[in-house]
């Protein structure tokens, strides 16, 4: 047990793991905020490194089981301002954990039957990542790749947004869009009747093609930039959602939503 009064060491260790990519990485550690999130790192066997909780707090017997578990990592009690520093949310959490940073890759990957896969182009927004990341699990995508300069799948918020469902599938950053191309490419390779397809709100083609079925590959665009010139030329084709109203595009999170149910539905 590690009491931290002060800023410390301990303490900009936690601050960096939660603010800082670079040091997630670096520890392969991730900080994580919220039942739900904990709940799923735990139901996904990753190993818990610390738990953080507030002095002189009564805790709930989840929490207390939780800390009681720990084996092999560290508990720190903080004083409760640098709990609420910690927090993100309006009631402070009564508990925050760090876990092991899921480490997956291309060779990991293994698809039973055909696959579906979701790449989300230089990703913008935590809550919008979070949100996909979970829809992609609802629907049962096969994995889930972020690409480029973008949101880190395992930045706290997008932990939090997906309800720890980053956690549960195969979610996993490629900085390269020539290796990512290279990979994509391989599987066309393996699945011949593959499609890769880029979503825009200005496609010709709409959503409600029924060549939109597995095996398949569905890449998402920035939230302000959209699909990236390079993914568009290397898609088969362009794919968009028909609209009706005055605005002529969707939040990527809800139109991602839809692009991965409709795919879903057509593979039955």
């Amino acid at each position: 047990m590690i009491d931290i009064k002060t800023e410390n060491d301990h303490f900009q260790v936690l601050s960096a793991l939660k603010h800082n990519r670079h040091k997630r990485n670096e520890l392969k550690e991730v900080f994580v905020e919220g039942v739900a999130g904990i709940n799923a790192a735990l139901a996904n066997g990753l190993t818990v490194k610390r738990v953080v909780f507030p002095a002189g707090r009564n805790l709930s017997d989840w929490a207390g089981n939780i800390i009681k578990g720990l084996t092999g990592g560290r508990s720190y009690r903080l004083a409760p301002r640098l709990m609420a520093a910690l927090s993100d949310k309006s009631d402070v959490s009564e508990l925050i954990i760090t876990c092991e940073k899921p480490e997956i890759h291309y060779a990991s990957l293994e698809f039973d039957g055909d696959p579906l896969v979701a790449v989300l182009d230089r990703p913008g927004n935590p809550g919008n990542l979070g949100s996909i990341i979970r829809s992609a699990d609802a629907f049962g995508a096969d994995a889930v790749i972020t690409l480029g300069h973008g949101i880190d799948p395992y930045d706290p918020a997008v932990i939090r947004a997906s309800l720890g469902a980053v956690f549960a599938g195969r979610t996993f950053h490629e900085p390269s869009s020539v290796k990512l191309t290279e990979w994509l490419s391989s599987l066309k390779t393996r699945y011949a009747d593959m499609l890769v397809a880029g979503t825009d709100s200005d496609a010709e083609r709409g959503i409600d093609d029924r060549v939109l079925r597995k095996p398949l590959v569905l890449i998402f665009g920035n939230e302000a930039k959209g699909v990236s010139v390079r993914l568009k030329e290397f898609a088969d084709r362009m794919i968009g959602i028909p609209m009706q109203g005055a605005v002529n595009s969707l939040n990527v999170a809800c139109a991602a939503s839809i692009f991965l149910y409709q795919a879903v539905r057509n593979s039955h």
